[in-house]
């Protein structure tokens, strides 16, 4: 809710809407209401009311604010600061400040419980969801007692003192109503955090002395939860439960503590030191001060509490626990069906695999009706933000009307570009969710960048070990590359070289709809920077690395067609590291998941196939928007090994011809311009295996040869890449003859 600015735009928007409705289909008991509260404030105004104009609009500005403006703020000063810029905004001369005590609230958003479902779901985890639930009637039932009260708030216009008093007495007696509720939602967030066990019992009675069981009641007080069918039954009981319209600005921080920010907020310029003397100074206050650094420990272990409960309650991706994502699922479950969520939301809730269980849920049941995206290029759109984030501003509409098309555009990088924006580009869902395993959104700024992007993705993805020639549906795949069509040439018997780490097997051509691809190739992390750290032995320059220590490689390591910076992460002893690699491969080949599940037995066996023995390809794993390349792939010789910011490629199945053809696609231009529409800031397996790689004849396709032809020459820069460009001229070689 922050200090209410979006509860007033919306306020003005519903008023405005609501006015000139009102001005072509009148309605005689909303006319009387008005009537009597402009008659009601001249009154109070008395002499000074003589020639007052008290506009109507006023007068439905402050009734939409008092019936359909709901809000929540974890700081009760942000609720203090909301309810006085409605105050403000809806002040009618003469008449009280309206009582919005039941509509704003302080709490946390995240901790309570967002709809009846949820408790349905963990008192009675067997039921039919689409089956009418006992338990559900019984806790309709207990909200229900509240209705009589919410009825005479309801009716109540705020008009005089009198009134006011009678609104605050209807809201306390709404609440002392849904106790037994409220109490079973108490029970279920403690439940979550692992502070108690459900009870057995469902009976009211016992649930209430359930919730004031001391440790329940201790945790219940740490989170301060609204539970909104609690807070709002008369939202909640309706036919269509939910709210018609949430919007939101959540924060974009994580539920974790971060040990020099907590320390730095009680010694002033401690963050502004270096960070070997801030630890040092956060070790010296720790000891100076027990009392600090108890608080210190109590709050990381609430903050995991916390995080324990968000992860159970929401579909959250791994790692740290992001509250944007937490938030956007609740405002996902708190709206009716048929309603809209606006939402500010960083653009990796667009493109991380880990949120895609909510951009699905979404697709499934509703869609995203209008995603813009703002890069905050000098703070033009958020000031206070930092300016190299991109913003996605996200309309998400619920229910089957809402079906069928996804609706973005962007990105705009100043005012002057979003106020000259066109209508976005519409795709049809079942055409979207093709794009990505995981539903991400590209960024296509035009209809020519859509219709590019469109043409691309024809193409196989690089991850697919078949290839469909031809679309059912000619509006979803407009083209085919002439490239890519069937062929009844045969294709020849790759060159068997058994000690490469290539693992080759023919293919027969053909001209059937779906054809085998003639390469297999998987992402790969050799090294972790944090779990292998203890197997490096030295931080070296390029001038020790010999035969029997290698280097390191990170993404810094190499760049676009030249295979060593001289700049490593790291050196290792290479007898140990081989070894290291070869058990990895051997115990990781049973694992259906595992990239070497795909390799022959006598392959994985011969530790003369290692990858690392032989030039490959690695690619960049970080990249960033102001970079001049997005995809930055190199042939890196035999003898380096990498960490994650640089995986390598393996080829279950291929030959050094197709590897040179693929690392002239990841290098080219073109494939930049498409990962420039998906990648935010990593190149992530996911995204890598989506791009669109043609599956090309190399020994017909005389473009695709002449690919292979200039990769082979760029990527061989001298006498360490002489076995792998024999590789590729003889079965150059070999295919013509």
């Amino acid at each position: 809710m922050g200090s209410g600015h979006f509860l007033v735009a919306a306020l003005d928007r519903i008023e405005a809407r609501l006015s000139a409705w009102l001005a072509l289909h009148p309605v005689p008991a909303v006319n009387d209401e008005l009537l009597r509260l402009r008659n009601t404030a001249l009154r109070s105004l008395g002499d000074l009311g003589v020639g007052a104009d008290i506009e109507t609009t006023s007068l439905i500005r402050r009734q939409v604010a008092r019936h359909c403006i709901y809000g929540v703020d974890l700081n009760r000063v942000a609720v203090e600061l909301a309810r006085l810029a409605i105050w403000v905004h809806t002040f009618v001369p003469g008449l009280p400040l309206s009582f919005l005590d039941h509509n704003l609230v302080c709490g946390n958003s995240l901790t309570g419980v967002g709809n009846l479902d949820e408790v349905t779901a963990e008192f009675d985890p067997d039921a039919d969801p689409d089956m009418p639930s006992l338990f559900r009637s019984q806790l309709e039932d207990l909200l229900a007692r509240s209705e009589s009260a919410l009825l005479r708030l309801a009716r109540t216009s705020d008009a005089t003192k009198r009134e006011i008093d009678e609104a605050r007495a209807a809201h306390q007696e709404a609440q002392s109503e849904v106790v037994g509720a409220r109490a079973m939602f108490d029970v279920v967030a403690a439940h979550r955090t692992g502070a108690c066990q459900l009870p057995v019992n469902h009976d009211e009675d016992n649930i209430i002395k359930e919730s004031k069981r001391p440790d329940v009641a201790e945790q219940i007080l740490r989170l301060n939860p609204v539970h909104f069918p609690a807070a709002f039954p008369e939202v909640f009981l309706r036919d269509r439960p939910g709210f018609d319209c949430v919007l939101g600005n959540p924060p974009w921080e994580k539920a974790k503590v971060e040990r020099q920010q907590w320390w730095g907020r009680h010694q002033p310029g401690m963050r502004a030191l270096s960070v070997g003397k801030m630890n040092a100074a956060i070790n010296r206050l720790q000891e100076s001060r027990p009392d600090l650094d108890r608080a210190y420990q109590s709050d990381i272990e609430q903050t995991k509490k916390v995080a324990a409960l968000l992860r159970r309650t929401f579909a959250l991706g791994a790692g740290d626990t992001d509250l944007y994502q937490a938030f956007g699922w609740r405002f996902w479950h708190l709206l009716a069906d048929g309603g809209t969520v606006g939402v500010v939301l960083p653009r990796q809730a667009l493109t991380a695999p880990g949120y895609q269980k909510w951009r699905k849920a979404i697709l499934s049941d509703g869609t995203f009706k209008d995603v813009t995206v703002l890069l905050n290029t000098a703070g033009w759109a958020f000031d206070d933000m930092e300016h190299r984030y991109t913003i996605a501003l996200c309309s998400v509409g619920k229910g089957v009307e809402h079906t069928g098309k996804v609706a973005m555009r962007g990105p705009y990088a100043s005012r002057l570009a979003y106020d000259n924006r066109t209508g976005p580009a519409e795709i049809n869902t079942q055409e979207f969710r093709s794009w990505s395993e995981v539903a991400a959104f590209p960024l296509l700024p035009s209809d020519a960048a859509l219709a590019t992007f469109r043409k691309l993705r024809n193409h196989p993805r690089l991850d697919r070990t078949d290839h469909h020639m031809f679309r059912d549906d000619p509006s979803i795949h407009p083209s085919i590359h002439p490239s890519i069509q069937p062929t009844n040439q045969p294709t020849n018997q790759p060159t068997n070289l058994a000690s490469s780490a290539l693992h080759r097997t023919p293919l027969d051509g053909g001209s059937s709809s779906v054809r085998a691809r003639r390469w297999r190739v998987r992402p790969y992390r050799e090294l972790d920077s944090a779990h292998d750290k203890h197997r490096f032995v030295l931080d070296a320059g390029r001038s020790t690395m010999n035969r029997n220590i290698w280097p390191v490689y990170s993404g810094r390591s190499f760049d676009l067609w030249k295979s060593n910076t001289g700049e490593y992460y790291a050196s290792v002893d290479a007898e140990s590291i081989t070894s290291h690699l070869q058990d990895k491969r051997r115990r990781s080949s049973n694992l259906k998941r595992s990239v070497f599940s795909e390799f022959e037995p006598e392959v994985i066996d011969d530790p003369a196939t290692l990858a690392c023995l032989r030039p490959r390809i690695m690619y960049r794993d970080v990249t960033n928007r102001t970079n001049r390349r997005t995809v930055i792939a190199a042939l890196v010789p035999g003898g380096v090994v990498s960490v994650d910011m640089a995986p390598s490629l393996l080829w279950p199945r291929g030959t050094a011809r197709d590897e040179a053809f693929l690392l002239g696609v990841l290098c080219s231009m073109i494939l930049d311009w498409y990962a420039r529409r998906v990648v935010e800031l990593h190149v992530k397996f996911n995204v890598l295996n989506s791009f669109p790689i043609p599956d090309c004849d190399l020994t017909n396709d005389a473009v695709a040869a002449r690919v292979v032809e200039i990769a082979g020459r760029l990527a061989a820069e001298d006498d360490r890449f002489a076995g792998w460009a024999a590789e590729v001229m003889a079965i150059t070689e070999s295919a013509h003859t």
